[in-house]
């Protein structure tokens, strides 16, 4: 339903608006390889976001050992499992999905669930990516009432002339965007490239920058009139007519002068661009919206205007990229590190490191707003210096304050009453009592 009208056919069957219709442009795994490989803009868009998300790395917090943590993160280095994710989330952007293989002697066939393995901890011994052009799903988990219901039980990589089957559990999976478990399902088990909403504003952009730069070739042009045209044309004077034409414009490239009969007239005309570079900015914020990316970075242009130094949608995109790293990084990452070290969740903690960094001018400033709070505050009592020293100045400097509760006095031991009868509290004879506390008596 929508407004109409019979005099302007706005809303009617004439109206040009309702001859448009959507439809989604499917991409082959060769176009999103070609365009991965051959387009600096498709290159950044895929590349982009998981360059920055994994750029400041993680650290991983094992309850009451930090020698234990250290050794982790050194086997994590040694499967060189950054490299990896990197090469995985790539690929799951450029061509829908990306999957590592966890290299694990459990001693069992791949196509069986992951079990704990000879020694009680798998070890992984190599990480190894696939895509999808190498990877199908072989069967689901139909059972409705399981929380993977719809979800891949096993794979099948195409290796050669015998293709393998792999449980889902020996296998990290990167997925692009998925709407449905019916799309899934379509898919073999992978999302949407990235290029799928972005192709056409893709293309549009390109055609523009193209455009743009066919005119500036034509920005000047000119135009030489020649009397009797016609009539060499129609004598065939072909060859004749090039060579004065020649001429002409070797004249005009070596002395700066033309020289014309008398009947003929030589214009130079210009094309005017008047608008162009704002059409070009207006079609790179359109590809920057439908990317999800500041239009900053991806054109690497450097923020200008009054508040050239600081983009706020960078901080924007930032923020949309912890959202990333907790729902695409951080399942995957710890399923590894549990697999790595061999004890559960519960022994450690992952923490990604911020992505936003403050500059030596920004952090001078914070220091000095919070330290006059932090004035305030201890001229009213609020705060002891111990508190103020211990929240700011740890192991780094941190905004965040904790109140010292105050440590509660040890008790004074309290001799036990002696009862009226005469006899102690454990029945013993009150006399029995003082002998042994002074064998003189």
């Amino acid at each position: 339903m929508s407004w109409s009208s019979a005099i302007t056919l706005l809303g009617t069957a004439s109206d040009k608006r309702t001859r448009s219709a959507f439809g989604v442009t499917f991409l082959s795994y060769q176009d999103c390889h070609s365009l991965w490989r051959g387009s600096d803009l498709a290159a950044r868009i895929v590349e982009g976001p998981v360059d920055a998300s994994l750029r400041n790395g993680y650290t991983i917090a094992l309850q009451g050992s930090t020698d234990a943590s250290s050794s982790i993160e050194s086997d994590l280095e040694g499967l060189h499992t950054d490299s990896i994710f990197r090469e995985a989330l790539y690929a799951s952007r450029a061509f829908g999905a990306g999957y590592v293989l966890l290299g694990v002697d459990d001693g069992v066939n791949l196509s069986r669930p992951l079990t704990s393995g000879r020694s009680g901890s798998p070890g992984v011994t190599f990480l190894t990516v696939l895509t999808p052009r190498e990877m199908r799903a072989e069967t689901w988990y139909s059972d409705p009432t399981a929380p993977s219901f719809g979800e891949v039980e096993t794979w099948v990589l195409n290796s050669g002339s015998s293709p393998i089957s792999i449980h889902e559990s020996r296998i990290l999976t990167f997925r692009g965007p998925v709407i449905s478990r019916q799309h899934l399902l379509d898919n073999q088990g992978a999302g949407d490239s990235v290029f799928v909403r972005v192709y056409d504003t893709l293309r549009d952009f390109e055609n523009a920058f193209s455009s743009a730069f066919a005119l500036a070739l034509e920005a000047g042009y000119g135009t030489l009139k020649i009397q009797g045209l016609a009539e060499l044309i129609a004598q065939e004077e072909y060859g004749k007519l090039a060579e004065y034409v020649k001429s002409i414009d070797l004249q005009r490239s070596t002395i700066r002068t033309q020289i014309l009969d008398s009947t003929e007239d030589f214009e130079r005309n210009g094309v005017p661009t008047t608008g162009l570079p704002e059409l070009l900015d207006t079609f790179a914020h359109r590809l920057a919206a439908a990317c999800g990316m500041p239009k900053s970075l991806l054109f690497g242009d450097a923020p200008t205007g009054l508040n050239g130094s600081f983009d706020s949608s960078i901080a924007w995109y930032y923020d949309s990229l912890s959202d990333f790293q907790d729902r695409v990084i951080r399942p995957q990452l710890e399923k590894l590190i549990s697999l790595v070290s061999g004890s559960e969740k519960k022994n450690w903690s992952l923490l990604f490191e911020p992505l936003w960094s403050l500059t030596d001018v920004e952090k001078a400033n914070l220091h000095v707003t919070q330290a006059n709070a932090d004035s305030v505050y201890l001229s009213g009592g609020v705060l002891t210096a111990d508190e103020v020293r211990k929240s700011r100045f740890g192991d780094v400097y941190s905004t965040d304050t904790t109140l010292l509760q105050d440590e509660a006095p040890e008790p004074v031991p309290v001799a036990p009453p002696i009862p009226v009868n005469g006899e102690s509290p454990t029945s013993e004879p009150t006399v029995a009592i003082r002998e042994r506390n002074n064998p003189s008596q």
